[in-house]
């Protein structure tokens, strides 16, 4: 007698433990993975507190009810974006930033504990997510008397790391400016709003709204691929200095064509698109240094649906030439999460599959662009030299 033979696999819930601390090594990264699932719900505000022992991350989103905690929140390393339908958010309809289901665990990289609050169409649930899940498989839940939140009435949720394990800033303005180089889409527009508020270890509140505000000085060049989705354009002509200002070159975004097979296994014929900016500052004077920060103010980022995918790429494509210290820049590739397309960013959300086509094919064009804003600073090096020999000429 024959018998079709089952394979089964049983994952434990110990292995919140193994991946929970490991996932993440930088604050940083944690605070931004949370940060993107409100930006997923449609949250309009997000309040960082880290003044206190625990870090509490409270938004304005949808929320969740019993039902959606359990069959989305609680299905770890369930995919969450698997067609077009499902790929951007039901209010904004913003694209969205996560897809793998375990950037919940980044929490876990903080505390052994952590409270999950949550608040939807009037329906309150909340639970204890924990390394050590009970041998039955069930999390503690919270009583509703006990599900408070600071900021929000009508929906959202509520994340308390308790008993961070992470060394944290001493100011407020640190995280501030760290955290606006992860979400280039903060803005008080009322057609799409996203704001976060700043709670630092030094209890100062400050509210972040605008990246480019963040930037570490004025430019002296800028070169710009396709709209100027975040206003440095706006802040190029106002801040750059006079011998400057027409430093300046306006492109199409750079379009790639390639060959990939979709997740159906299928070949397609596909194009990269390549849009936002590179400038250089007009002096390395007061910059944070990438010896001493891990978010220096001297990099190149990769941004797709508009979650930092990549902080810096100087490395992968510079060739130490001198001015490469001046570069600052954000590159906007939304074709690294197409939806239909094999997943490239790494567990971490620190970098991409290096052998991926498109991550290939997009440094190549990378290469370009650093050499073509490199020429640009040159150009702005002689500009200030011819306007510094102006200006002694005349005190003469």
């Amino acid at each position: 007698m024959t018998f079709e033979k089952e394979y089964p696999i049983r994952i434990s819930p110990e292995i919140l433990e193994l991946l929970g601390p490991s996932l993440y090594t930088n604050i940083y990264y944690i605070l931004a993975e949370l940060i993107a699932n409100s930006y997923d719900a449609d949250a309009e505000n997000v309040w960082v507190d880290l003044s206190g022992d625990s870090i509490i991350i409270e938004d304005d989103g949808q929320g969740m009810t019993y039902d959606e905690t359990l069959n989305r929140y609680l299905e770890v390393a369930k995919t969450t974006r698997v067609s077009e339908i499902d790929a951007k958010s039901k209010k904004f309809h913003r694209p969205k930033m996560g897809r793998k289901g375990i950037g919940k665990l980044a929490a876990l990289a903080v505390s052994t504990e952590v409270n999950v609050k949550t608040k939807s169409n009037g329906e309150l649930s909340g639970f204890v997510l924990t390394r050590n899940v009970p041998k039955d498989g069930k999390l503690r839940p919270i009583l509703e008397s006990e599900i408070t939140f600071s900021n929000i009435s009508e929906s959202g949720t509520r994340i308390e790391m308790l008993n961070s394990e992470f060394n944290l800033p001493a100011t407020t303005i640190t995280v501030k400016n760290n955290l606006a180089k992860f979400f280039p889409q903060l803005s008080s527009n009322p057609k799409n709003p996203f704001v976060l508020h700043i709670k630092g270890k030094d209890g100062i509140n400050k509210k972040l709204d605008n990246f480019v505000d963040s930037l570490a000085t004025s430019l002296d060049s800028l070169l710009l691929l396709g709209e100027d989705k975040y206003t440095i354009l706006d802040k190029f002509e106002k801040a750059a200095p006079k011998y400057a200002k027409n430093n300046l070159k306006k492109e199409p975004p750079r379009t790639l064509s390639y060959k990939i097979n979709n997740n159906q296994g299928e070949q397609e014929n596909r194009e990269l698109k390549i849009e936002g900016w590179i400038g250089t500052y007009h002096t390395t004077r007061g910059l944070k240094a990438k010896e001493s920060s891990d978010f220096p103010d001297n990099f190149l980022a990769i941004y797709s649906n508009g979650k930092l995918g990549q902080f810096n790429i100087l490395n992968e494509i510079g060739q130490n030439r001198l001015n490469e210290v001046y570069v600052v820049g954000q590159l906007y590739v939304d074709e690294f999460e197409e939806t239909n397309l094999p997943d490239m960013a790494l567990s971490n959300r620190q970098g991409y599959k290096t052998d991926d086509i498109r991550f290939q094919i997009f440094l190549a064009e990378a290469k370009k662009l650093l050499t073509q804003v490199l020429q640009l600073k040159e150009k702005a090096i002689k500009a200030k030299n011819k306007n510094s020999e102006k200006s002694k000429k005349e005190k003469k």
